[in-house]
């Protein structure tokens, strides 16, 4: 990778996710402040770069791979920017074992989307660099899907341990992703290519679950600002899944009901419809007659 484009990424994908966050969270607008706070969440990005790697054991070939290390510092970053905003504090050394701890719970299920293009299929310009395997691929990219769940759980987690609670959602969301794709794609697809359609369908679920998780949580905090809540957490975590349900449905329910034979026969039809257009001729326009002095007096 050039340098200027690894700059730029430098600058895009880890630099700007953390100067967003301060500067709509910090609690100090002055330069030098915003500087200070800044330093502190890179030390922490680069904290949490190295655990990362830890934890799936990739501390050398990180070193080796340029492309890698860049996608594990903007996961790195990702992470730190997300804690900034719902504390407003720079995480702790502990905060970045508990999303390490996160992680690990989702790793058991990353298999299940193997295999995913390798980094130098996605950036054909580090053919050169040592390559990545569809293991370590797979890993982050399962993890950047996830990173809106882990954020919404480490939010609040209805009284349950959080990396318990990160691994029943995401075995739950898991079966369902399965299960749309089945339902709006069939099961005649190849391995590469079912893999490729759920890990789509699951970034979607995975954003959809976050939303509901977090508008329980605000349910619960206007409640009882108000009035106590009178549910327990399992009825809570109930609401979650029930609210995931019906978007849910209201998002692929338009999609399974209209199947692919239905889309071809209108685009056909579509298509026919514009060539008859094309076969109707245009009515010939009578040639206009030039006006001439004398034409007043032409024989009628």
């Amino acid at each position: 990778m050039e340098r200027s484009t690894f700059l730029s990424s430098i600058m895009h994908d880890v630099g700007l996710p953390l100067i967003r966050a301060i500067i709509k969270y910090g609690p100090n607008q002055n330069e030098d402040a915003i500087a200070a706070e800044m330093a502190t969440l890179l030390t922490q990005t680069v904290q949490s770069n190295d655990y990362i790697k830890d934890t799936l054991d990739i501390k050398e070939l990180a070193t080796q791979n340029s492309e890698l290390h860049l996608i594990l510092t903007s996961l790195s970053s990702k992470i730190i920017a997300a804690h900034y905003e719902r504390t407003k504090t720079p995480p702790t050394d502990q905060d970045l074992k508990r999303f390490m701890g996160a992680i690990n719970a989702l790793l058991a299920f990353s298999e299940d989307y193997m295999p995913i293009i390798s980094l130098t299929e996605a950036y054909p310009e580090n053919k050169q660099t040592p390559s990545v395997s569809p293991r370590h691929t797979t890993d982050l990219t399962y993890i950047s899907v996830f990173l809106p769940l882990i954020n919404a759980v480490a939010r609040f987690s209805f009284g349950l341990n959080e990396t318990r609670m990160i691994q029943n959602v995401s075995e739950r969301l898991n079966a369902r992703t399965a299960q749309i794709r089945s339902n709006l794609l069939g099961d005649t697809l190849n391995d590469t290519d079912k893999k490729s359609a759920e890990l789509s369908i699951l970034g979607t679920l995975v954003d959809l679950y976050a939303s509901c998780h977090m508008q329980e949580i605000d349910r619960i905090t206007t409640l009882s600002s108000t009035a106590p809540d009178t549910q327990d957490s399992t009825q809570q975590i109930e609401n979650i899944w029930m609210l995931f349900e019906h978007r849910v449905s209201l998002l692929f329910g338009l999609a399974r009901d209209a199947s692919l034979t239905d889309i071809s026969a209108n685009f056909t039809a579509l298509f026919e419809e514009a060539e008859a257009l094309d076969d109707i001729e245009a009515p010939e326009e009578e040639e206009e007659e030039e006006y001439t002095p004398m034409t007043f007096y032409k024989k009628k």
